[in-house]
């Protein structure tokens, strides 16, 4: 999308929306208002084709191809085309609210088949969906001026994204796929509010709207998206990022066993028996890792820090912002020496086995003398026991590229504008409202 797009005003833009679940074929939807329902051309939403005159409808598709209105009785009302070219909207038209499946949404609603299935479709504005976004991606109680650059960048995430269903016949989804959208029931006014004072804003790189992908927490440095996704964007650079140290999510620590581990390879497609230890290999300028070894009782492998991530859970590991803590606990043994004469030193060979309190332990130290005497003496020693465990001390939240949101909500309480959060997180850019 480039110039020509911006030149276009922001309220002519309305995207597709799967929500809820999918259907089988005949499987009734609930769709209900607080005003007659009625059916739109979908180029022309102006043009009303027919008044239901009723405010509840269920409704299904026909593996046939076409679409059948009921009332609630069930007695057949009317059939609209399958083709997506007809939509069910209220007397309000773009402003109406209907509830589809029990859960409330602005804008219209249409169903387009799928494979042996149908999927529901929420056809809405830009504007009016990133209304029911923002809430489920950000705090809606943090400042006022960090919601507004949440609200700039997931309207340019939308856009840049507007066909990522597009051979599915939908624009996008209502998981964290996309984003993740709730309808008018996940609306709240601080949200709404940044949407409204920001409408029609975009980041933008030389004159075309940039994907202003965004993170919970960078842990001080965000990423360069060549190093999480191989494409190298020059408004996506890694940079030292303050803002986000001492902020929730900054710091973790995370324990795993090595059974629990090597069952997770296994399941990705990785085995190297019981896992015994990790070795980080190399990091980018960010201080994430780029590559890791894992050595097992049958094999060692050498993965990316993102696809261990996704090996081992991303809530869990939070990011490849870590450092590897493979549990080798060092323990003090208390162990009884029992001698007879206390004029004899005994100097250790360079492997002497001690029976301690807790079973035989090897120290291996040709420089340990123990001085007997007449009857026990306890000499007070470490031996290195290893864990059934590896524990991840890290830094920040998700793949690091582009905004770290609790960044821009401290950079918010330090007096930073909204497009002076953006301009810091997104290298070279400039904030342009799309109707100019």
């Amino acid at each position: 999308m480039g110039n020509d797009f911006i030149s276009e005003p922001a309220d002519s833009y309305f995207v597709d929306v799967k929500v809820g679940k999918t259907y089988l074929f005949d499987e009734f939807l609930q769709i209900d208002a607080s005003e007659s329902l009625m059916v739109y051309s979908k180029d022309n939403k102006t043009q009303e084709i027919l008044d239901l005159n009723t405010s509840s409808v269920l409704i299904t598709y026909v593996e046939a191809g076409r679409i059948d209105v009921y009332s609630p009785s069930k007695a057949l009302i009317y059939s609209m085309s399958g083709d997506g070219s007809m939509i069910l909207g209220t007397k309000s038209g773009v402003d109406g609210v209907i509830s589809i499946g029990g859960t409330r949404y602005r804008g219209y609603v249409n169903l387009i088949k799928g494979s042996g299935l149908y999927n529901v479709i929420n056809h809405i504005s830009v504007e009016k969906y990133l209304y029911g976004v923002l809430p489920k991606e950000f705090p809606t109680s943090a400042p006022i001026e960090s919601i507004k650059a949440q609200a700039v960048t997931a309207r340019g995430f939308t856009y840049s994204n507007i066909n990522k269903h597009i051979a599915e016949g939908f624009n996008i989804c209502d998981t964290v796929h996309c984003q993740v959208y709730a309808g008018f029931d996940g609306e709240n006014p601080n949200s709404n509010r940044a949407i409204d004072e920001t409408k029609g804003m975009v980041v933008t790189h030389n004159g075309t709207i940039a994907e202003t992908v965004y993170h919970s927490n960078s842990g001080g440095h965000t990423a360069s998206s060549e190093n999480v996704w191989r494409s190298p964007k020059p408004y996506l650079v890694g940079v030292v990022d303050p803002f986000s140290l001492n902020s929730n999510g900054s710091t973790w620590s995370f324990t795993m066993t090595k059974s629990e581990i090597s069952q997770r390879l296994i399941a990705h497609g990785t085995d190297v028996g019981m896992v015994k230890d990790m070795e980080v290999l190399g990091t980018f300028p960010s201080g994430r890792v780029s590559n890791i070894r894992i050595t097992g009782t049958s094999n060692q492998v050498e993965i990316t820090g993102a696809i261990l991530r996704s090996v081992l859970g991303t809530t869990q590991l939070k990011s490849t912002l870590f450092s590897v803590d493979n549990g080798i606990i060092k323990q003090d043994q208390n162990i009884n020496i029992i001698g007879s004469d206390t004029s004899k030193t005994i100097l250790p060979s360079e492997n002497l086995n001690i029976i301690s309190n807790s079973g035989n332990s090897a120290i291996e130290n040709k420089n340990i003398a123990v001085l007997s005497a007449a009857g026990i003496t306890k000499l007070n020693t470490e031996i290195q026991v290893e864990s059934d465990s590896i524990t991840f001390n890290g830094k920040g939240y998700g793949h690091g590229v582009g905004m770290s949101q609790y960044g821009a909500i401290e950079m918010a309480k330090l007096g930073y504008t909204y497009d002076q959060i953006l301009k810091f997180y997104y290298t070279g850019v400039d904030v342009t409202i799309i109707n100019r």
